[in-house]
């Protein structure tokens, strides 16, 4: 998967001890990722942008999007700049994205049960 980050800009790996946001569970495979670059932005793949947002500030960044307010269970960890929001559902083990303008459930994208999944939906264009 690292081969479809080849353009992007890493964040400095961490030691984090974040599992949670607003009490909900990070992925494993999320985690392992983060703790060896802890965010970044670029392209990914051939077809698509991302910005990770570093897990210091993941808790900030759902707040400030007003996340926990209007999508139940679901947290972001980062964006293409461009009008979706990227998140997971810890309940249903699920990536998602989101469109940002709505951010409501009916606007849910989902899109699949590991980060590299949704790394390699993303560069497809099925989110």
């Amino acid at each position: 998967m690292l081969d479809m980050f080849s353009q992007f800009e890493f964040g400095e790996p961490t030691e984090c001890e974040i599992t949670h946001v607003h009490g909900m569970a990070l992925p494993k495979d999320y985690l392992d990722f983060m703790h060896a670059h802890n965010g970044g932005e670029g392209p990914v793949g051939e077809n698509a942008y991302l910005q990770l947002v570093p897990l210091e500030e993941i808790e900030q960044f759902n707040l400030d999007y007003g996340i926990f307010e209007y999508l139940d269970g679901i947290y972001i960890f980062g964006t293409d700049l461009g009008g979706s929001l990227f998140g997971y559902k810890p309940q249903a083990q699920t990536y998602c994205a989101i469109d940002s303008c709505s951010i409501c459930e009916e606007d849910i994208f989902w899109a699949g049960e590991s980060f590299e999944g949704f790394i390699k939906a993303l560069d497809a264009g099925e989110l």
